[in-house]
């Protein structure tokens, strides 16, 4: 499957799925096992996308 974004980019779903399993195993590498929640990673995606929204991206 191809995602068509608004500004024209298109991803595959398995550049979509790569990047997602990259943040899953950053958090991975960064947490305690412990913090390796449902509720403590979703946490952190919501701030992260905050974060994304509040600032002019230049990754």
């Amino acid at each position: 499957m191809i995602f068509r974004f608004k500004n024209g980019i298109c991803l595959t779903d398995e550049k979509i799925e790569n990047c997602k399993m990259k943040v899953l195993e950053t958090m991975k590498l960064e947490l305690p096992e412990k913090a390796l929640t449902s509720e403590i990673v979703t946490h952190i995606l919501e701030e992260t996308i905050n974060h994304i929204e509040s600032i002019p991206l230049d990754l």
